[in-house]
C-alpha cells in the first residue's frame, strides 16, 4: 500500500466577519514612508516614483482582535483597481490586484505586484488606498509603505528558525548542522533557478518555557508565538519561523504548515502576524519536504496563492501555473492511485503533473511528484517582496579595470557559500610589481574582505615559495552599482596606503554567466 506524505497547508487568510546570525537590517536598497495621522476608514495617498517596482504598505490597530481590512485601491488615471465589499459573514473582492481579500486581525499588509496583471503593476504617481476596521475610526498604527527599486538582480533572504520541539532526539536533529546543511541546500534548490537563495539561516533552540507553551500549537495562539520569536530575533529584515511540534486549528489537525496571512506583515515589531509555522512531525527526518514546506510557507507570508485549492474551482492568477479544474480531473488515476471521481475534490494523483502537482504552491504536496518547482511569475512576486534584498552574484565574477588607470585591476571571484575573493593586481609605491588579496564574504551588493600583499616571489623554475612575502594588508571591498552590472566601486582601507576609492568597469565576461543589464 502505497504511504502518501502530505504538506497540507493552510493559508490561514483570515476573511473578516465571519465567525547565523543577526538578520540583514540594512535597507540601504527600500525607500520606507512613514504615513502618519491616518484613521480607519479615511482614504490616504500613496506617492510612487518613476523607478518604483513594488510596494509593500503595512499597518496595524491597537487592539489586537480588530478585524482589518483594505477596502479599496485607486491608481493614478483613477482606476478602482482593488474594492473588498463586506456582505453578511462573507467579502467580495473585485479588481485585479487581489482574488483574496486583503485582510487581517490586528495589523495588516499588502504588496503590489502580487501577481502578473498589468492593474498589479506599479505605476508612477499617486495611489488611493482605503482601509477599514470593524466600522472604527482610531488612527492606523505604525502605517509604512516600503518601495524596492532592485527586483531584477540576484536576491537573498535571511532566515531565522526556533526549534520548539519537546523530545530531545528530535529537537537535537532539528538543531544538528546536517539538518541545517541539507535544509539549506534543498531551499536553495527551488530559489536558485530563480536567482534567489538564502542569505544567513540561523537555527535556534527555544528554552523550556517557550517548548511547553507553543510545541504543540493552535491557529488561534499563533500570533502570541509570533511576537515572541520577534522579540527574540528581532524585527528585522529577514523571516522567522517557528518549527514546532504539530499545528492545528478547531477544523483541521495535522497541519504541516501555516502562514498568517497573505501576505503576512514582516518588519515592525509591533505586528502579530509575523512570521510563519512548521511542524517537525509532518515530515520528520525527511528534509526535503521540510525545505518545500518552508519555501511554500514563506510565499503565502509574500502573497502567493495555491495555485490549485481543493475544491478544483479556485486557481491562482498566474498565467505559467498549471491549473487541476474539477470538471477535468477528478477521478483521474496517475502513478497508479485511482482517483475518487464525484468527491468534488481534486488531489495530488488526480491533478498529476500537467495539473500542477509538481508545483511547490499546490495546495498538498506529495513527495511522488517531488522535485517541485516554481515559475518565473512566482518568482517574480518574491524578489518585489521587501524580505528578498539584492545581492551580488556570480556574474560579479570577472576581470574589472578603471579605463582612465588601464594597467592596472581585479580579478572577483564569487563562490557557491557566499565566499568571495578579490586579487588586485597592482604596483607598489617604488613602482614594482604588487599584488593584494582580499578573502571575504558577499554582503548584500557589497563584497567585504581582509586583504593581504604578497611579493617576493621568482619566476618558475626559479620559484621558491619561501622568498614569498605575504603581510596584512587591509580591508579590500567592492560595491556593485545596483542599475548597472558592468560597473562597481572599489574601496580600500590600508594602514601602509591609507584609504581610497575608483570607480571599475566590468573587462570580460565569463561564458554562462554573463553581465545582463
Amino acid at each position: 500500500m502505497k504511504t502518501i506524505a502530505m504538506l497540507v497547508c493552510l493559508n490561514s487568510l483570515l476573511f473578516l466577519f465571519t465567525p547565523q546570525v543577526q538578520a540583514t537590517d540594512n535597507m540601504s536598497d527600500l525607500r520606507v514612508v512613514e504615513l502618519n495621522n491616518v484613521s480607519f476608514g479615511q482614504a490616504f495617498e500613496v506617492e510612487v516614483f518613476p523607478g518604483d517596482r513594488s510596494l509593500y504598505l503595512s499597518g496595524r490597530s491597537d487592539a489586537a482582535d480588530t478585524e482589518i481590512l483594505v477596502q479599496q485601491i485607486k491608481d493614478p488615471s483613477g482606476k478602482v483597481i482593488y474594492s473588498a465589499a463586506v456582505n453578511g459573514d462573507n467579502v467580495s473582492v473585485t479588481g485585479n490586484v487581489s482574488s483574496e481579500a486583503l485582510s487581517n486581525v490586528g495589523d495588516f499588509a499588502l504588496l503590489m505586484p502580487a501577481n502578473p496583471h498589468a492593474d498589479s503593476q506599479l505605476k508612477p504617481g499617486v495611489y488611493n488606498i482605503q482601509v477599514m476596521a470593524n466600522g472604527s475610526t482610531g488612527a492606523i498604527r505604525d502605517l509604512r509603505a516600503v518601495f524596492k527599486q532592485h527586483v531584477d538582480t540576484t536576491q537573498a533572504v535571511d532566515i531565522n528558525i526556533m526549534v520548539l520541539d519537546r523530545t530531545a532526539s528530535t529537537r537535537n536533529r532539528s538543531l544538528s548542522s546536517a539538518f541545517k546543511n541539507t535544509l539549506l541546500k534543498e531551499v536553495n534548490r527551488l530559489l536558485n533557478a530563480h536567482q534567489m537563495s538564502v542569505g544567513r539561516l540561523n537555527i535556534v533552540d527555544a528554552d523550556a518555557a517557550l517548548r511547553t507553551q507553543f510545541a504543540a500549537i493552535q491557529e488561534d495562539n499563533i500570533p502570541v508565538l509570533c511576537q515572541s520569536l520577534s522579540q527574540h530575533f528581532g524585527a528585522g529584515r529577514a523571516l522567522n519561523i517557528g518549527l514546532v511540534e504539530t499545528i492545528s486549528s478547531s477544523e483541521v489537525q495535522g497541519i504541516a504548515g501555516v502562514s498568517p496571512g497573505l501576505p503576512a506583515t514582516v518588519m515592525h515589531p509591533n505586528y502579530r502576524n509575523s512570521c510563519v509555522l512548521m511542524s517537525e512531525r509532518a515530515y520528520g527526518a525527511n528534509v526535503a519536504s521540510h525545505a518545500a514546506n518552508l519555501v511554500h510557507e514563506m510565499s503565502h507570508l509574500m502573497a502567493i496563492p495555491h495555485t490549485t485549492e481543493e475544491s478544483g474551482l479556485k486557481h491562482d492568477s498566474f498565467s505559467d501555473t498549471s491549473e487541476c479544474a474539477l470538471a477535468r480531473f477528478d477521478g483521474r488515476s496517475n502513478l497508479g492511485v485511482s482517483g475518487r471521481a464525484g468527491d468534488k475534490a481534486v488531489d495530488d494523483f488526480e491533478c498529476g503533473r500537467d495539473g500542477g502537482a509538481d508545483n511547490y504552491m499546490f495546495y498538498s504536496g506529495v513527495e511522488d511528484f517531488m522535485p517541485f518547482h516554481m515559475t518565473v511569475q512566482q518568482a517574480t512576486v518574491l524578489k518585489s517582496h521587501p524580505l528578498f534584498y539584492p545581492v551580488i552574484g556570480g556574474q560579479m565574477s570577472a576581470s574589472w579595470y578603471n579605463p582612465q588607470q588601464s594597467g592596472h585591476g581585479l580579478s572577483v571571484e564569487v563562490l557557491n557559500d557566499g565566499r568571495a575573493i578579490i586579487y588586485w593586481y597592482t604596483f607598489d609605491q617604488s613602482g614594482a610589481p604588487y599584488w593584494i588579496v582580499g578573502t571575504g564574504t558577499v554582503e548584500g551588493q557589497s563584497i567585504a574582505t581582509d586583504a593581504i600583499s604578497v611579493n617576493g616571489g621568482f619566476f618558475p623554475p626559479a620559484f621558491d615559495a619561501s622568498k614569498v612575502q605575504r603581510a596584512q594588508w587591509g580591508k579590500l571591498f567592492l560595491d556593485a552599482d545596483p542599475n548597472d552590472c558592468n560597473l562597481a566601486t572599489l574601496r580600500w582601507e590600508s594602514a601602509s596606503f591609507g584609504n581610497g576609492s575608483l570607480p571599475m568597469t566590468r573587462l570580460s565576461n565569463l561564458a554562462g554567466n554573463s553581465c545582463q543589464p
